[in-house]
């Protein structure tokens, strides 16, 4: 999986946001990759420590509810989103990264840390293109395809509504089940 993403690293051009990824590896062909001309990495569980450069700012602390105010719509080409890091918000960051994705979104980890037809419902909503790639190790790469996604207040609003009642009714049946 690792090749495969740093094959997907060296192709990115334009702005990049990373949420997640904390592999010095990754982060070393985002920092040298020439095609890429800023890139915003922002991590919610871990802080990473790494120098200051043009393209680069280390964030400290952020709210993922702030992610849209730092991104204007339609300003970042492409996300690469680590899954075990952004799961708990998965509600916020469907929307924002239709909102303010370009071209395409990435997400990656072991298929054990959240179920990812769940997150491919959520995206379906808004008409993109997904593809999986699958590897022998229970990993996988979700590469979504947002060129063509549309998206407006109350289309998004709706889908809060909807996601935060059937997040209730899931937690209220896990608890009398339990």
């Amino acid at each position: 999986m690792k090749s495969e993403l740093l094959r997907i690293i060296k192709n990115l051009n334009g702005n990049v946001f990373t949420l997640g990824i904390v592999d010095k590896e990754l982060i070393k062909a985002i920092q040298t990759n020439k095609n890429i001309t800023k890139y915003l990495m922002l991590n919610i569980k871990q802080q990473l420590d790494f120098e200051k450069s043009n393209n680069y700012v280390p964030v400290k602390k952020f709210k993922i509810s702030k992610i849209r105010k730092k991104n204007k719509k339609k300003k970042i080409d492409y996300s690469i989103c680590e899954i075990n890091d952004c799961k708990d918000n998965f509600n916020t960051l469907i929307n924002d990264t239709i909102y303010f994705n370009k071209n395409k979104v990435y997400y990656y980890g072991n298929k054990n840390d959240y179920d990812i037809e769940v997150l491919i419902k959520k995206y379906r909503r808004y008409n993109v293109k997904i593809e999986i790639y699958k590897f022998n190790n229970g990993e996988f790469i979700l590469e979504i395809d947002t060129s063509k996604a549309k998206t407006n207040m109350i289309k998004r609003t709706f889908y809060r509504i909807v996601d935060f009642f059937e997040l209730v009714f899931d937690s209220l049946t896990n608890f009398l089940v339990s």
